[in-house]
């Protein structure tokens, strides 16, 4: 099949895995993600209480500037 000088697309191999894994192994290293024997890595308790707690504060700050959304605090 002739492309008339255009390459195919394809992306790169190593470079979003390479950023992905290294991710998880930061938040691992800091507890907030955990190895699971079958499922792979899970979100640890550590790491779920800092989701939920940014999650309010951002809910918070949202409901100040949106008063309607004050009713999900």
């Amino acid at each position: 099949m002739d492309r008339g000088g255009s390459k195919r697309y394809h992306p790169a191999k190593g470079g979003s895995r390479f950023i992905v894994r290294h991710m998880l192994q930061t938040l691992e290293s800091l507890g907030y993600v955990r190895k699971d024997g079958t499922k792979g890595r899970v979100i640890s308790p550590q790491g779920q209480s800092l989701i939920d707690k940014v999650s309010r504060e951002v809910l918070q700050k949202l409901a100040e500037k949106e008063p309607s959304l004050a009713k999900y605090i």
